[in-house]
């Protein structure tokens, strides 16, 4: 249990200990309180998504815009914003490693430039618009990091669209190309029946054969409308999924008079503690002296109780 009584008395004892302690927690504070002083610069942008209905994602292909989920209805877009290969488009651009003061040599440095970019995002969240800021030690380079990724999101987007398209048009494609092949044999089969005598089990082949044929013929057709609503969708202008707000950069800097009462308040609670540590191991250490010394005292009272009980027994 901490006793600051003792832990005062046991300092007014051992004062050079106290100055140690002192001088050590000083040098220590005067190490992060420059820090703690420097300004830094808060960028903040507002993203408003847009909603459109439309019905093109129902076929299969990729919407344009983000969608809401139940649990987190910007989960889509900061997935983008967070992605490796957005933080390291950014990172490269503007040359943030050296930004960061990170050491040329230094083993994963583009990564751990990546991190500390990652770490410097904040998001508020108040439906439906997103807040967005990110802090740094420079003005520009807040303001110019965080416009250039959100700008870099929906770029993402876009390309991803197109990729989505892309594959959607080719297995759309192949599904084609096979369903074609299909009706070829199809066909054949029906030419092979109706070439034959009509009998009830020809008639009843012929039926079902047509069945799966017009099966086929109706996908078939349902493909292609796909394949044709991703090349109108190429040729068109894209929807716009959100539309930024620059609120501006705001300086962050700690106040003088904070950052010393916090540091005073560090200072005292430190030298306290360490204090009352040192006072504990010194106890410690006096007790096992005082038992190593006992222990020598004891040896000429047992020699005289035993030299005693000789003289009694003879």
């Amino acid at each position: 249990m901490f006793d600051l009584k003792s832990t005062i008395q046991f300092a007014q004892r051992n004062r050079l200990l106290t100055l140690l302690l002192v001088v050590t927690n000083l040098a220590i504070i005067s190490y992060f309180v420059p820090g703690a002083l420097k300004k830094h610069y808060r960028s903040n942008v507002k993203i408003a998504f847009n909603k459109v209905d439309h019905s093109f994602e129902n076929n299969m292909a990729a919407d344009h815009l983000f969608k809401f989920s139940k649990g987190s209805p910007h989960s889509e877009f900061l997935g983008l914003l967070q992605s490796d290969s957005l933080m390291e488009f950014v990172v490269q651009r503007m040359q943030l490693a050296d930004h960061y003061n990170l050491p040329p040599d230094m083993e994963n440095r583009s990564l751990a430039a990546q991190k500390r970019l990652r770490n410097s995002l904040d998001f508020l969240t108040p439906n439906p618009i997103l807040i967005v800021k990110l802090t740094d030690k420079d003005r520009d380079v807040a303001e110019s990091a965080l416009l250039m990724l959100v700008d870099q999101v929906d770029e993402m987007n876009g390309q991803r669209i197109a990729n989505n398209n892309a594959i959607t048009k080719q297995a759309a494609q192949i599904q084609i190309d096979t369903i074609n092949a299909e009706l070829d044999a199809l066909t054949a089969q029906l030419n092979t029946l109706f070439a034959k005598p009509r009998t009830p089990i020809i008639t009843s082949q012929a039926e079902m054969l047509q069945s799966i044929y017009r099966q086929k013929l109706n996908r078939k057709y349902e493909l292609e409308d796909i394949v044709q609503q991703v090349l109108i969708d190429q040729q068109a202008p894209r929807y716009q999924s959100y539309s930024v707000i620059n609120s501006g950069v705001q300086e962050i800097s700690n106040s003088l008079w904070v950052v010393l009462v916090m540091a005073m308040i560090g200072f005292l609670v430190s030298l306290m503690i360490e204090l009352h540590i040192a006072s504990i191991f010194t106890q410690i250490r006096r007790t096992l002296r005082s038992e190593s010394t006992a222990e020598p005292r004891l040896e000429p009272v047992r020699n005289d109780i035993k030299q005693s009980s000789e003289v009694l027994m003879n």
